[in-house]
């Protein structure tokens, strides 16, 4: 895979699920999200601090859920 397009994708994904567990529309984000550090922890502007957790689940036949 282009790594331009894994990474464009990689970053759509991870605000995707910013804004899934942070209940708030993606156009919001950029004014809920104060910072985000190296290690991967999501300070909002409130205050309150977060980390993105990868659950795995592998795809078998149609079993797309």
């Amino acid at each position: 895979m282009n790594s331009w397009k894994l990474n464009g994708q990689a970053g759509h994904q991870y605000r995707q699920a910013i804004c899934r567990a942070l209940k708030i529309p993606h156009t919001d984000i950029y004014k809920v999200v104060k910072d985000i550090t190296k290690d991967g922890c999501i300070q909002l502007h409130d205050g309150r601090e977060f980390i993105i957790m990868l659950l795995q689940k592998e795809i078998k036949d149609d079993n797309r859920n």
